[in-house]
């Protein structure tokens, strides 16, 4: 997630949750945004999303940069990394 102000980030999280399923875009690279908001809840909402959608993406978690990186300790976080990693069928 690159650097701006607060106001910038929430208004392309708004912008890609309102385009969010037709025009789809990594849920892991929208959870970067609330995570760089210090929303931890809506950062969870999006990474689910990600193990629910069978993302890509999800198996990466593990190595995710700065904004989500901080949150690799919590065991939510972890959760949502081995389920990606093992998809639920």
């Amino acid at each position: 997630m690159q650097s701006g102000a607060p106001h910038d980030k929430r208004v392309r999280l708004v912008h890609d949750e309102a385009a969010w399923p037709k025009a789809y875009i990594p849920p892991e690279l929208v959870a970067e945004i609330p995570a760089a908001l210090g929303d931890t809840l809506t950062m969870y909402k999006w990474l689910e999303r990600g193990v629910s959608a069978h993302s890509a993406f999800a198996i990466y978690l593990g190595l995710w940069g700065k904004e989500l990186g901080s949150h690799r300790g919590e065991p939510h976080y972890h959760g949502d990394h081995e389920a990606g990693r093992h998809p639920r069928p």
